[in-house]
């Protein structure tokens, strides 16, 4: 039997439940029901010093930016292996989470950074990185799960990075950004304004 206490509104992608007056009222944002964000930042031997320290400081302002509206955030380095920490909607505990990040070296995989946010069902994922991914098959296949479950993948890559992998890893190609060196942090650090 069909109830008419719920009605979902194609139109605005809004939820509403009818109230005891017999009007609609909103009940859920149905684009932003998933209030988690992680941000994965490349660890790996090209991005040495300079580009993981610029890096960084663009995931610290990124996911503050992020708390600010109501996000958690969580961060997931990866090189040759990932490491991730659970997201978090206190500042102290993010920056604490930040400051803590370590370049491991190594090569460039992916993969199982992705895997590592697939069972929270994030809104929104961002990819930093500088170089080409060693695992981009194996990439591509835990990008599109994520994009099924209605996760946005956004990237930033810098001018060495293989462009057309990160647009394809993105959900849309307007997703994926190209920037010098130099502008890595401010670029990460603005991405948090594309956020709803």
């Amino acid at each position: 039997m069909a109830s008419d206490l719920l009605r979902f509104d194609k139109g605005t992608g809004k939820l509403f439940l009818k109230g005891a007056d017999g009007k609609p009222q909103h009940v859920v944002d149905t684009e932003t029901t998933n209030k988690t964000v992680f941000v994965l930042v490349d660890a790996s031997g090209s991005m040495a010093i300079k580009k993981f320290d610029d890096a960084t400081k663009g995931a610290l302002d990124f996911g503050l930016g992020c708390i600010s509206k109501g996000y958690e955030v969580g961060v997931v380095v990866f090189s040759d292996d990932a490491a991730a920490s659970k997201p978090t909607a206190d500042p102290e505990t993010f920056r604490s989470t930040i400051d803590k990040l370590k370049c491991t070296s190594g090569g460039t995989y992916l993969g199982s950074a992705l895997s590592h946010t697939v069972d929270y069902k994030p809104a929104y994922i961002l990819v930093v990185t500088d170089g080409e991914v060693a695992d981009s098959a194996q990439s591509l296949a835990v990008a599109e799960q994520l994009k099924s479950s209605r996760t946005e993948i956004l990237t930033i890559g810098t001018d060495d990075a293989d462009q057309d992998f990160l647009k394809q890893l993105a959900s849309q190609s307007g997703l994926s950004v190209k920037v010098a060196r130099a502008e890595l942090a401010q670029a990460i650090r603005d991405t948090s304004r594309l956020l709803r």
